[in-house]
C-alpha cells in the first residue's frame, strides 16, 4: 500500500490534524487542538486515538495533575503520508522547488536544535501567563524542570 492510498484512508479530521501538526512544526497541545480545527473534543479524539495506533502521531503526557495533558507529535511515518497529501492537492511545493518557507525536515537539524525543539516552552499553554503570576515561573516550572532532566546528557554535550 503506498503512502498516497494511505492518505485516502484518512478522514477529513485526521488530515485536518495532521495538516495542522505539520504547519506547527511537528507538535501541538491536545487541548488546544481542538480548537485550532474547528472541532470539540469529544468527536475529535476518537480521530486522534486512530492516527496514534497507525502510528503517525504519538501522545506525550505531560505534568502530573489529576488533569491529564499530552503534546500530540508528528511521527515520521506521518510527516511523511501528510507531505504527500499537501504536495498532491498543492499545498505545498515538491521539495526539489523548496522555498524559504518549506519545513525543515528533523535531519537536517544540528543536535542541539532537534534538542532545543523540544523545549516546552515552545508549546506551553502558559506561556501568555508565565511569570506575570507567581503561580506561573520558570524557576518553578514542572514542565521545564522535567525536560531538563530528562535531557541534561545533551545539554551537557
Amino acid at each position: 500500500m503506498t503512502s498516497a492510498s494511505k492518505s485516502e484512508e484518512l478522514s477529513e479530521i485526521e488530515i485536518k490534524i495532521l495538516t495542522l501538526l505539520y504547519k506547527s512544526g511537528g507538535q501541538y497541545v491536545q487541548r488546544n487542538l481542538w480548537k485550532a480545527i474547528g472541532v470539540d473534543g469529544k468527536s475529535g479524539l476518537p480521530h486522534l486515538l486512530r492516527l496514534e495506533r497507525r502510528g503517525y502521531i504519538t501522545r506525550e503526557r505531560i505534568g502530573e495533575s489529576k488533569r491529564a495533558q499530552y503534546i500530540v507529535k508528528l511521527t515520521p511515518d506521518g510527516r511523511k503520508v501528510i507531505e504527500e497529501y499537501l504536495q498532491r492537492i498543492g499545498a505545498i511545493p515538491k521539495p526539489e522547488v523548496a522555498t524559504l518557507e518549506y519545513t525543515l525536515r528533523e535531519h537536517e537539524l544540528s543536535p542541539i536544535e532537534k534538542l532545543l525543539s523540544t523545549l516546552p516552552c515552545l508549546f506551553c499553554p502558559y506561556l501568555q501567563v508565565c511569570s506575570k503570576i507567581k503561580y506561573f515561573d520558570p524557576a518553578r516550572c514542572e514542565f521545564l524542570s522535567r525536560w531538563i532532566v530528562v535531557n541534561a546528557r545533551s545539554i551537557q554535550a
